[in-house]
């Protein structure tokens, strides 16, 4: 049996360094990758789906419900895809970056469900919270270009209020989605198979 010990500054440094450079490198980055992108692409399916179904006027009742499918799809195929890799026992890094990211599906699940009572800008609160999100992830993994894919999101956020269509919310979402989480992951993705 292993005896603990306290770590020196030093040591405690070094492990956070190592960390770091885990997540960024390591075969749950890949995953978080492939998980990020598959989440993008599906949300920008749902997106172009809205836009398509507006431009013919078959907006049936309640078609916002359509983005539970993102949760819906998306969930067991990410835990498919943990499950796949046989995963090692995750960092604290990676467990924090899985609960931010659950509470943050929880805020865009309640925001969507919330415009079934109240009217609201949701497709730009929507784009908030997504861009912080990623905004978070970027800084936890410390990978510039994905905090950039945030800040673009959020500036783009912003010119949802100035849009009074929901067709072209909706498109304008999903280029949002794909300056955000697509480019970015693809980018992370990229960077990681090259180390």
């Amino acid at each position: 049996m292993m005896e603990e010990r306290e770590l020196t500054k030093d040591e405690s440094f070094d492990l956070i360094i190592k960390m770091i450079h885990n997540a960024r490198t390591n075969l749950r980055a890949k995953i978080n990758s492939r998980i990020l992108l598959l989440w993008g692409y599906m949300a920008v399916g749902v997106s172009l789906i809205l836009f398509a179904l507006n431009l013919v006027h078959l907006n049936f009742n309640f078609s916002s419900l359509l983005w539970l499918s993102v949760p819906l799809v998306s969930y067991p195929f990410s835990l498919y895809l943990v499950r796949k890799e046989k995963m090692k026992e995750k960092t604290f890094l990676d467990r924090l970056i899985d609960y931010i990211t659950i509470l943050f599906v929880i805020l865009c699940i309640i925001v969507a469900f919330s415009t079934l009572w109240v009217s609201s800008p949701v497709f730009y609160i929507e784009g908030l919270l997504i861009s912080t999100w990623i905004i978070i992830i970027g800084l936890m993994v410390k990978y510039k270009k994905i905090i950039g894919g945030g800040i673009i999101g959020i500036i783009l956020s912003h010119t949802l209020l100035f849009i009074t269509s929901p067709s072209y919310q909706t498109l304008l979402f999903a280029s949002i989605l794909i300056t955000t989480i697509i480019i970015p992951g693809h980018l992370f993705k990229s960077a990681i198979s090259k180390k």
